[in-house]
């Protein structure tokens, strides 16, 4: 889905209800200048930020390099540089690492990978929080520029980085399917249509006891339609069974109003 179509099905959620932390949050990258952010590169499109996340249970703050403004891409990308919406800061990957962050038994010398990395947050936070080790991954090399530049401004030792493309082989082999304890994604069903590719990642690569945490922001899943035809899909998709549902509250600061999903993998 195109980042100006997400930025105006977030500002359409704004205009048809009070202002609460969720709306607010729906494309803070797009739509509101993060709080303390300064401009790092404004030259062209998209321009680059630099924004603090606070996690205050570890009381360590992140510094995270993301896209900001329009999502056009630029003259000088590869053909294959792929999409930059991952580029910019999403509601659903903060919540993510506020949530891992209050719950580091389940990151704790666990192997955890994360699908359609982004900026990285959610990766990073494993990585402070002792992870045995951590693999960040995305389709898009572009993205991947900008989440090791994260990767080394927050000293995140213990991750590394690998372009996978949902569904392809050849990059699901070179990620060690079947090993991760912990497969962890954000903001990934901006497409009802790129799930089944997703979700079949997401059987291949967990280990035979291992759980995915998957967190999604209502307005911006499905082309904004919301998360009903997600959790169709989840409840129906080979080799997964849908563990839990878990609704945040609007006004948190932390849940950011997403919705958080545990899968893990089918008995055979």
């Amino acid at each position: 889905m195109a980042l100006a179509s997400i930025v105006l099905l977030a500002a359409a959620a704004q205009a048809m209800r009070p202002v609460t932390r969720r709306a607010l949050a729906t494309a803070p990258a797009a739509l509101t200048l993060p709080a303390k952010a300064t401009f790092i590169e404004r030259r062209g499109s998209p321009q680059f930020i630099e924004r603090e996340l606070q996690l205050p249970t570890l009381k360590r703050t992140m510094t995270l390099t993301q896209a900001f403004g329009a999502a056009r891409g630029a003259a000088k990308d590869a053909p294959d540089a792929g999409d930059r919406t991952g580029t910019y800061g999403w509601p659903g990957g903060d919540s993510l690492a506020y949530y891992l962050a209050r719950h580091p038994e389940i990151v704790k010398k666990k192997r955890i990978l994360e699908l359609g990395c982004g900026t990285g947050a959610v990766g990073i936070v494993c990585s402070w929080l002792g992870a045995t080790k951590v693999l960040l991954t995305d389709g898009s090399p572009i993205v991947l520029e900008t989440t090791s530049r994260n990767l080394k401004a927050n000293r995140a030792s213990r991750a590394s980085l690998q372009r996978l493309r949902w569904g392809y082989d050849d990059d699901l082999a070179k990620a060690q399917a079947g090993t991760w304890d912990l497969v962890v994604a954000a903001e990934v069903a901006y497409q009802r249509e790129t799930l089944p590719a997703f979700l079949a990642t997401v059987s291949t690569l967990l280990a035979e006891d291992g759980r995915a945490l998957v967190v999604m922001t209502p307005e911006l899943a499905d082309n904004g339609r919301g998360l009903e035809g997600v959790e169709k899909l989840m409840r129906s998709a080979p080799g997964l069974d849908l563990v839990s549902v878990e609704l945040g509250d609007d006004d948190d600061d932390e849940s950011l109003g997403t919705a958080r999903y545990t899968l893990k993998r089918r008995k055979t």
